[in-house]
């Protein structure tokens, strides 16, 4: 990849910028000063001023500019059919050998008894103090409620043959 970087800037007849490493130089040698960047050592106005007036123009876009040739170069895989980009895509995919998908498999049900066995252990906890602290009657004991006093206007509502069900 870096190697097509370098043949594509050699072919540009881009060339490395002094500015650029002798700003890197003079920040290299401020950090190991301990010095701390009071002001930025380049103004990026001016990329971005550059940027938007270079964009303007359609023929400097760079999707315009760049031939279908060179985007094939760039993007092998983007440039080729829906299905063969997925046959790709499956090619490079690695999946999970049996071996490790039993191991998951194990896992989950090892986690599954474990966490069914506290809830379960919980709930009998929590329904056996709350039976002995009288909340709710032991199974198979009878409460009598003879002895309950309706409160006032308790009947209004009924009717002869819900009162006489009472």
């Amino acid at each position: 990849m870096r190697n097509r970087i370098r043949s594509r800037a050699s072919d540009l007849n881009m060339k490395k910028s002094v500015a650029t490493a002798e700003a890197i130089k003079a920040a290299t040698q401020r950090a190991q000063a301990g010095e701390a960047a009071s002001t930025p050592t380049v103004d990026l106005s001016k990329f971005s001023s550059s940027l938007s007036s270079s964009l303007s123009t359609e023929e400097e876009d760079p999707e315009v500019v760049l031939t279908d040739e060179q985007k094939k170069d760039i993007d092998k895989i983007g440039q080729l059919p829906i299905w063969e980009q997925i046959n790709e895509e499956l090619k490079n995919t690695k999946f999970p050998t049996p071996g490790a998908t039993l191991k998951q498999a194990l896992l989950m049900i090892v986690i599954f008894v474990v966490t069914a066995g506290v809830i379960l252990k919980a709930d009998e906890l929590l329904r056996f103090q709350i039976t002995e602290w009288g909340f709710i009657p032991r199974s198979g004991e009878v409460v009598d409620y003879s002895d309950l006093t309706l409160p006032e206007g308790f009947t209004d509502s009924m009717t002869d043959t819900d009162l006489a069900n009472l």
